[in-house]
């Protein structure tokens, strides 16, 4: 994940980058990120909108919250950090 961020930014540096988080996504049907590759994630992104580095963040997609409303706790979780 950051070695495809770095590469990400490197690719546009005087551009500004919105990272985006799918919480279900993947091959063959997909799969929900567990709590703690959504928590690594995001607090991931959140460092880097912290540095400057990223100017936001977007969650993909709102109406999955719906199916599976614990990603919006853990999302209110890591974001107090911004």
């Amino acid at each position: 994940m950051e070695e495809h961020i770095e590469l990400s930014l490197a690719h546009h540096p005087d551009k500004y980058v919105i990272a985006g988080l799918y919480l279900h996504s993947g091959n063959d049907g997909g799969r929900w990120l567990t709590e703690a590759e959504f928590k690594k994630l995001l607090g991931y992104y959140v460092e880097l909108v912290n540095e400057n580095r990223l100017v936001g963040i977007r969650l993909f997609s709102a109406n999955l919250f719906q199916d599976n409303p614990e990603y919006i706790g853990w999302a209110q979780e890591i974001l107090e950090q911004m």
